[in-house]
């Protein structure tokens, strides 16, 4: 992933009904972003609502070995962007259109 300006980090627990909002509206934002979602160990079908992700170029998908928190899974976010801004969004949040750009 490169020339993405923006990285846009998603920590994650437990959020498969409510992922693909947020990541879907991340993505449209209409300009390159970089999308890192953090799964901090959950226990519904997080892994499974990922896959249809794991082959988009502009998402990292990192999971922790165990549950550590949203504050750690932010920072693990961090220490893994390739990019010039970073922005978080939560898992169960999204952005209105245009709101990278904006920010």
């Amino acid at each position: 992933m490169t020339g993405e300006k923006v990285s846009v980090i998603i920590p994650a627990y437990n959020s498969s009904r409510t992922i693909y909002s947020a990541v879907d509206s991340v993505m449209k934002q209409g300009i390159p972003v970089e999308v890192i979602i953090v799964d901090d160990c959950s226990t519904d079908d997080l892994t499974g609502a990922l896959d249809g992700y794991a082959e988009d170029d502009r998402v990292n998908i990192i999971r922790n070995e165990k549950n550590m928190g949203v504050s750690y899974s932010r920072n693990r976010g961090i220490e893994n962007t390739k990019s010039e801004y970073i922005m978080f969004c939560d898992s169960d949040d999204w952005y209105e259109k245009q709101a990278t750009k904006k920010m």
